[in-house]
């Protein structure tokens, strides 16, 4: 049985993924991945970077500016695969 996302937050653990590119010189990918939710900042992307920061996404927030974006082409980009 899957677990709902509201379960999962009274209960799981929460990666909070940030942007930086400090993330590079590390290889936390799978140690984000095994979270049971994985929140990414903007729109930072995890194709051609999973060994760093992995590639599940359960949530992300958007800073405003990059809102401005049409949502479409950030919806098709590859910075939101994962």
């Amino acid at each position: 049985m899957q677990r709902s996302t509201l379960d999962l937050m009274h209960r799981g653990r929460c990666a909070v993924v940030g942007n930086s590119g400090v993330l590079l010189n590390t290889t936390f990918g799978k140690d984000i991945d095994d979270h049971e939710i994985v929140i990414r900042l903007n729109a930072a992307p995890t194709h051609g970077y999973v060994e760093h920061v992995g590639m599940k996404t359960t949530a992300r927030v958007m800073n405003n500016a990059i809102v401005k974006v049409p949502v479409l082409t950030l919806a098709l980009g590859p910075s939101l695969r994962g």
